[in-house]
């Protein structure tokens, strides 16, 4: 993480302690065998992007692998698009390059981008989920991976269909999956369904993000050198929107606290 330029003013973050206590804890859980996903929801502009910069600066520290992806228009992403930007750049795979996951399992359609899953079978998506499992398992070794997924709310319905079934098989895998999402999710909403039942899933904790209290805005409002409530530089994604909020504000001149690029895929 870069030093921030001199007379540049380094805001804290505040207002999340026990959010990022928590992030951080399952990360050493997973780090120590026991894989888990922790669901962070809330209203967009709240905060939750930041927190998973915060725990992957954390994660960075503890020599853990940092993935990063976002999710992009359901309406023009393949299928499992979340899971190919993810995928591409795991630790290792550069050196260790292996047969296209995609290819194997779409064949010749891997490369025209088709509209749904609905092309493999029962066991071909077994198989497939199968192998992205091994090959994340594998990144995990043997510091631990931080999985940032963010803006699931846009995902293709394939790529949540894969994030369940992980979910459902990280006993042993030494990963934290950190997925972000907006709530409400619109009535009728394929995705918003298949994301509600995350939850009921004995790997997956769930933190709500709210508004901060009115202490929190105090140190977050004196931190940056104001003296009352106000709006703050506008920053990437409507983060750092209005201080009440949000958990964290930095100054427009300083990036945020985002893993290098090699380490993350899809990120903006």
């Amino acid at each position: 993480m870069a030093a921030p330029e001199e007379g540049t003013a380094v805001v804290s973050f505040v207002g999340r302690d026990r959010e990022l206590a928590r992030a951080v804890g399952l990360l050493d859980e997973a780090r120590a065998g026991r894989g888990r996903l922790l669901l962070c929801t809330g209203e967009a502009g709240i905060g939750k992007t930041r927190l998973a910069e915060e725990t992957a600066a954390l994660a960075a520290a503890r020599g853990a692998a940092i993935v990063w992806a976002r999710s992009s228009d359901r309406d023009i992403a393949p299928p499992y698009g979340l899971w190919r930007l993810a995928l591409q750049d795991l630790p290792g795979r550069r050196d260790k390059p292996g047969p296209d996951l995609w290819s194997l399992a779409f064949g010749e359609t891997a490369g025209r981008a088709p509209g749904s899953g609905s092309e493999l079978d029962r066991g071909q998506r077994f198989a497939l989920f199968s192998e992205v499992r091994e090959r994340l398992a594998r990144a995990a070794e043997p510091n631990g991976l931080l999985l940032v997924l963010d803006d699931i709310q846009w995902a293709d319905e394939p790529s949540l269909l894969l994030l369940a079934h992980l979910v459902r098989q990280l006993r042993g895998v030494r990963m934290l999956i950190l997925a972000t999402c907006r709530e409400p999710a619109p009535p009728g909403d394929q995705s918003g369904e298949l994301i509600r039942m995350l939850p009921a899933d004995a790997n997956t904790e769930r933190a709500v993000l709210h508004g901060l209290p009115s202490g929190a805005v105090a140190a977050l409002l004196a931190s940056a050198g104001r003296h009352g409530p106000g709006p703050h530089p506008a920053g990437r994604g409507g983060a750092r929107r209005a201080a009440p909020r949000h958990g964290a504000v930095l100054p427009a001149d300083r990036g945020p606290a985002r893993p290098p690029a090699g380490d993350r895929a899809g990120a903006t």
